[in-house]
C-alpha cells in the first residue's frame, strides 16, 4: 500500500539550495587541488587568492597572473555554449579584469567538469571560437565567429574591439575538472603527489588532510578575517585600508600556508591532550577568579578587561573549530593548545616570580614574548591561532585556577 504523500517522505520539486551548496564544496575542492600547485616542482605558482577577483587567482612566477572561473553543470545537462548567458558574462568579467590591470594577466580559464558543444565549427562552439581568436592577428582579419563575439562584448563592457581580441587570444576553455563525485578523490592524489609526508598517510587521516585543506579554502573565501578585526577599527584614520589588507591576506594562500595546514592535519595524532576533561568552572566564577587573580598581579583595570576579551575569543576559536571539524577534532585542538599556554605560563611565571614584589605586569610580557616565538616558530601545531588567541586561552586557564598572576592566595578572602 502507497503512504500518503508527506512533506517528510515526497521529494522537493527543486532543492536549490542544497544544489547551491553542493556547488560551493565543488568549488572549494578544487580551488583546493589547484592550491596544491604551489607546493609542488617544479613550482609554477607562487601564490593562490579565494574570491578573489575571479573565483581563483593565481599567480605566476614571472610576477603575471591567471584568472579562473569554475562552472559545474550535472552530466545531464545541455552543453556549454559560447552565447550562453553564463559563458558570455564570465567573457565579460575576463575583459574588464584585463582593461583594469593591463598587461598583468597572461591567462584566462574557463574551466568546468562539463562538456562544451562542439558539434560544428560555428559561433555556439567556445573552444572554436577562441581557436580562432588566437591565430588572428587582428580583428580586421579576424573569422566572422571572432568579430561577432567581439563586437557584442566590446558593445556590454564599453571597451574597444581590438581589447577585447586581446583578451580573447589569452582566454582558455578546459573540461577536464573532476565530475561532481570525483573531486575529492582527485584532491587526496593531488595531495599525495605535491607533498611527499603525505604519502605514508593511512586512508583516514590523508581524507582528513584534504577536508582540512577544502575547509581553510572555504574559510578564505567567506570573509572570516572579519572576526579577527579589532573593535575599534572603526576609529582608526586608516580604517579600510587595513581592512583592504586583511581582507586579501585571508584569502591570499602561500606554498608555507598550504604545507601548514597539511602539516597540522597530518600530525594531530601526537597532539597533547588530557586523560579525562577539566571539571567545568561557572562562567562567572570564572571571570571573578580571572578579575582576582590579574588584580593581585597588579594589572590594571584595562588589562583585565582586555583578557576577558581575549578569552572569549580563544571559546569562539573552539566553537570555529566545532563547526568546521566536529566536537571531537575540535576538543583535541582545544586540549593541545591549553597544555602548550600552559607550559609558557609556568616557565613565565618561574622566571619573574617575586616573594616580595608584584610581578604579574613582568610574567605577562614574559608570557606574550614566549606566545609570540611560538606562533612564529611553527615547531609545534598552533593550528590558525595567534598570539591573541593563546593570550585568551591564558586567561581560561587563569579562570580555571591554573594560572597564578601573582602568589598564591585565598580567593574567598577577596
Amino acid at each position: 500500500m502507497t503512504p500518503q504523500p508527506t512533506p517528510a517522505n515526497s521529494a522537493p520539486s527543486e532543492d536549490v539550495g542544497a544544489e547551491t551548496g553542493y556547488r560551493f564544496g565543488y568549488q572549494d575542492a578544487w580551488a583546493a587541488t589547484i592550491a596544491c600547485a604551489l607546493i609542488d616542482e617544479p613550482a609554477e605558482f607562487t601564490e593562490l587568492f579565494c574570491e578573489h577577483h575571479e573565483d581563483v587567482l593565481l599567480k605566476q612566477v614571472d610576477g603575471k597572473f591567471q584568472g579562473i572561473q569554475i562552472k559545474t553543470r550535472q552530466l545531464a545537462g545541455a552543453p556549454w555554449k559560447a552565447d550562453d548567458e553564463g559563458v558570455f558574462k564570465f567573457l565579460c568579467r575576463f575583459v574588464l579584469l584585463d582593461a583594469q590591470f593591463p598587461n598583468q594577466f597572461a591567462k584566462f580559464v574557463f574551466a568546468t567538469n562539463h562538456f562544451f558543444f562542439e558539434i560544428s565549427p560555428s559561433g555556439k562552439n567556445l573552444p572554436h571560437v577562441l581557436a580562432e581568436a588566437v591565430k588572428a592577428t587582428d580583428l580586421a582579419s579576424a573569422p566572422t565567429i571572432v568579430k561577432r563575439l567581439a563586437n557584442k562584448l566590446a558593445k556590454k563592457t564599453k571597451r574597444s574591439a581590438e581589447e577585447v581580441l586581446s583578451t580573447l587570444k589569452k582566454t582558455k576553455c578546459t573540461a577536464d575538472l573532476p565530475k561532481l563525485n570525483d573531486s575529492g578523490k582527485v584532491l587526496r592524489e593531488s595531495i599525495i603527489r605535491a607533498y611527499s609526508p603525505a604519502q605514508d598517510a593511512v586512508a583516514h587521516v590523508l581524507k582528513k588532510a584534504a577536508s582540512q585543506l577544502v575547509a581553510a579554502v572555504r574559510a578564505a573565501s567567506s570573509l572570516e578575517h572579519r572576526d579577527l578585526l579589532p573593535a575599534y577599527l572603526c576609529l582608526l584614520k586608516d580604517a579600510e585600508a587595513v581592512e583592504a589588507r586583511r581582507r586579501i591576506e585571508a584569502k591570499l594562500f602561500t606554498p608555507e600556508r598550504v604545507r601548514k595546514v597539511l602539516q597540522e592535519s597530518l600530525s594531530t595524532s601526537s597532539l597533547l591532550g588530557h586523560a579525562s576533561p577539566d571539571v567545568a568552572v561557572p562562567p562567572g566564577e570564572a571571570r571573578n577568579r580571572l578579575e582576582k587573580k590579574l588584580e593581585a598581579g597588579g594589572l590594571s583595570v584595562v588589562s583585565v578587561n582586555l583578557a576577558t576579551d581575549l578569552s572569549a575569543s580563544a571559546l569562539h576559536r573552539f566553537l570555529e573549530w566545532c563547526e568546521r571539524f566536529g566536537e571531537k577534532e575540535a576538543l583535541r585542538r582545544y586540549h593541545h593548545l591549553k597544555t602548550l599556554v600552559l607550559k609558557d605560563c609556568a616557565s613565565a611565571h618561574e622566571d619573574t616570580k617575586r616573594d616580595q614584589e608584584i610581578f604579574g605586569r613582568k610574567m605577562l610580557e614574559s608570557l606574550r614574548a614566549r606566545l609570540i616565538a611560538r606562533t612564529q616558530a611553527g615547531s609545534a601545531a598552533v593550528f590558525d591561532c595567534r598570539e591573541e588567541h593563546l593570550e585568551g586561552f591564558a586567561y581560561e586557564l587563569t579562570g580555571a585556577c591554573k594560572v597564578w598572576w601573582s602568589k598564591p592566595f585565598d580567593l574567598n578572602e577577596r
